[in-house]
């Protein structure tokens, strides 16, 4: 990464604020149902900080939710074991 890129993460503005404005609300709601969220120590895509601050979110508006680790595997074959798992989670319901 380019140090200017870097200051334009930390310092954003214009379109890039907005989409990471509208990215940082995607855990600012109160689902009524318990919520999992997934994922692998291996992802070098979406940092498990993500998982954990979305959880924090959740549980603050009263959710009950957790994050679920599967294991060292990277981004791409995370989505493979964890959708046979939302599946069984939505069919139990």
């Amino acid at each position: 990464f380019t140090p200017a890129f870097l200051d334009q993460l930390q310092h954003p503005a214009g379109a890039l604020r907005n989409a990471l404005k509208e990215a940082d609300a995607t855990c600012d709601w109160a689902p009524t149902v318990p919520v999992r969220i997934y994922h692998a120590a291996g992802d070098l895509d979406v940092p498990v900080a993500n998982a954990e601050f979305c959880r924090r979110a959740l549980t603050e508006r009263g959710a009950a939710a957790e994050v679920v680790q599967l294991g060292g595997m990277e981004h791409g074959e995370s989505m493979g074991v964890a959708l046979p798992l939302v599946l069984d989670q939505f069919a139990a319901r």
